[in-house]
């Protein structure tokens, strides 16, 4: 158990490539901005 903690976790993109979970924390993050973003414009 102590080993596979150890290992960096690795998300499947689509089934095409691997992504970290900074890089999908990153992209969640951003999508949420621009999200944000269109509320405010559209109000």
């Amino acid at each position: 158990m102590i080993l596979r903690s150890q290992r960096p976790l690795k998300l499947k993109a689509a089934f095409i490539c691997d992504i970290s979970l900074e890089t999908f924390v990153s992209i969640i993050k951003t999508a949420y901005s621009y999200f944000t973003l269109l509320l405010y414009i559209a109000n």
